[in-house]
């Protein structure tokens, strides 16, 4: 492998099992944040509508630990993963924990999340490609709206 770390990346969807405030997030980040930091686990986090999506990348165990314990963590229910794929590079290195809450228009049938998120509930397969550029977008909004994505 020629030094290279092998990396997992893991997007799911879930509902969260109660409506979360500022606060709540804001918590739910900091703890999050410093665990990844720990576990060399970074990813993209978007709420809203009282769903989580994520994204999330790492070492295979760690992402395999981090993946046993969103199973059992009572803040969500309907976890549902949509792709665990190797990955060569990581694609959110500078973020621990990137976040953005995310109107609620765009969890919508008609926009691409909102599709995503659509065809989950449905058991649908995922469109990998098409999953990737929807965060990939977000990643791009945030340069150019200078903090947009991780704002709490």
């Amino acid at each position: 492998m020629c030094g290279r770390m092998l990396l997992s990346r893991l997007l799911y969807v879930s509902a969260a099992a109660r409506a979360y405030d500022e606060d709540d997030l804001i918590a739910l980040l900091r703890q999050s944040r410093q665990r990844n930091l720990e576990d060399n686990i970074t990813g993209l986090l978007l709420y809203g509508n009282e769903r989580f999506v994520q994204t999330i990348e790492g070492p295979p165990g760690a992402v395999d630990a981090l993946r046993a314990r969103l199973r059992r963590d009572t803040r969500h229910h309907s976890y549902r993963e949509l792709f665990l794929q190797e990955a060569k590079t990581r694609a959110y290195k500078d973020w621990s924990m990137a976040f953005r809450h995310v109107m609620p228009e765009e969890m919508l049938g008609f926009t691409p999340l909102g599709e995503l998120l659509q065809a989950a509930d449905r058991g649908a397969a995922t469109d990998l490609p098409n999953a990737a550029a929807i965060f990939d977008g977000f990643v791009r909004d945030r340069d150019a709206r200078h903090g947009a994505v991780d704002s709490l």
